[in-house]
Parts: structure tokens; sequence; C-alpha cells
């Protein structure tokens, strides 16, 4: 039985092209997660206004009595050197109802339980459900923040857990787009040729002449046109041909 090469060169143009789309596609879903991620985690939150400039001359001594607490806010939490507040710094801003929190607890310290405010900070973090709070702590955030729930469908928390996702998906699709790439330089003599054609839609078609063009493309066709990648190539088409041909054989 003979089989048209016409079939298996359209067969053969409609892989390349899926794993064009495929990497692209990919690409910019990594991109995009990475440039909302950023700016989600992105809390100026160091300041050093509030930190009394303490200095001793030598032999001289001084008592200095203050409150503390420690309180663990998950990505807003002190790194070791730092000097942090959540308090008086816009990075509060990113967390709704936390100043609210802060301030009823600096207000009444003697009032509220230090566990309760912790549950109270994970739940405006969107770490905590309402309903899994205990009564105390539901107190508590009423009496902070005068509602009920007053998370439920904020903004600023979908956004939260969305971005608390992106490290995955940008890695995911960071690998998978790699994969491609590595598999159209195996499979292509010239693969940047075939990269500009499949970019040029999503992007300026002058852009994606510089990204193929430059120097990367030129390393990718190098590498490409290596005997060992051509050889390997050359066993893949008759491997492919092979399986096209076992394929049409058993639909007949």
């Amino acid at each position: 039985m003979m089989i048209d090469i016409a079939i298996i060169s359209k067969i053969r143009k409609a892989a390349i092209w899926a794993g064009l789309s495929l990497a692209a596609f990919f690409g910019i879903i990594a991109v995009i997660s990475l440039v909302i991620s950023g700016g989600a985690f992105e809390k100026p939150m160091q300041y050093r206004s509030v930190i009394p400039d303490i200095t001793l001359n030598p032999g001289e001594r001084k008592v200095l009595e203050f409150e503390s607490f420690c309180l663990d806010s998950g990505r807003g939490s002190p790194r070791r050197g730092d000097d942090y507040s959540l308090m008086n710094t816009p990075a509060i801003k990113l967390r709704p109802y936390l100043r609210d929190i802060f301030n009823e607890y600096l207000s009444h310290p003697s009032r509220w339980k230090q566990g309760d405010v912790q549950q109270a900070v994970w739940y405006t973090q969107g770490n905590k459900k309402w309903q899994d709070l205990q009564p105390e702590q539901r107190d508590f955030i009423m009496t902070a923040t005068g509602k009920e729930d007053p998370i439920s469908g904020h903004p600023v928390i979908l956004l939260s857990r969305m971005a608390s996702i992106f490290g995955t998906v940008v890695k995911t699709n960071l690998l998978l787009a790699f994969l491609v790439l590595v598999l159209m330089v195996i499979a292509l003599p010239f693969p940047s040729a075939y990269m500009e054609r499949g970019i040029s839609w999503m992007v300026s078609p002058r852009l994606a002449q510089k990204i193929t063009r430059g120097r990367p493309g030129e390393m990718m066709d190098d590498f490409a046109l290596n005997p060992k990648l051509q050889s390997l190539r050359s066993h893949i088409d008759v491997l492919f041909t092979r399986l096209v041909y076992r394929i049409f054989s058993r639909r007949r």
C-alpha cells in the first residue's frame, strides 16, 4: 500500500505549528504570571522612623522599658536583621482590615488574647474561613472591623489567592515552554525561522525578527545543524513515517 508523501508532510507541519503555539502559549502565561505575582507580593514594609536611636557613650547605661509582641503574618512577617512594621506602611493596604485589627489589639492589649489576634491576622490573609474561627475570635474581628465576616468576597483576598498559586503556574509553564523549544531545536534544521513565523502573530513582526534573528536565534540554528542532531533527525523522520504508515494501514 502506498501513502501520499504530502499527507506525511502535512502531519509533520501540523505537529510543528502545534508545538510553536504551545510554546508561545505557555511562555505568555508564565510571563503574565510573573508580572502579576511579582506585583502582588511587593510590600514595602521596612521603616526606621519608629525605631528609637539609642546611642550610649563609653561607660553610660540606660534602662528602656517597652512592650512588644510578635505575630506570624505569613509573607508579611519580619526577616532577621530587618526592621518591619505592618502598622504605618503602605503594605497594610494590601491586607483589608489588618489596620483595624492591629488598632483594636494595641488599644486594648489586655482584653484580647494574642492567639485570637493571630487567627484574625490569618483570616485577613484569606488563610482562615469565618466558620472555622472560635466565637471569641469572631468577636474580636467584629469589634475591630464593625462587620461580620468582613473579607467575604473582598477583591484583595481573591487576588491574593490567585497570586499564591502563580508560582506553580510560572514553573510549570516555563518548563513546558522549554521542553517544546528543545523538541523544536531537535526536530527542525532552522528552528529560528519557524519561531519567527510562529510568534509574529502574537507580537510585533519586528520584535519577532529581533528575537529570532539575533544571537539566540543564531545559537539555536548552529546547534540544530550539528551533524549528530541531523543524524538523529533523519532517524526521527524514518520512525515518524513508519508510524504514519502503520496508522493508515490499520484504518484500511
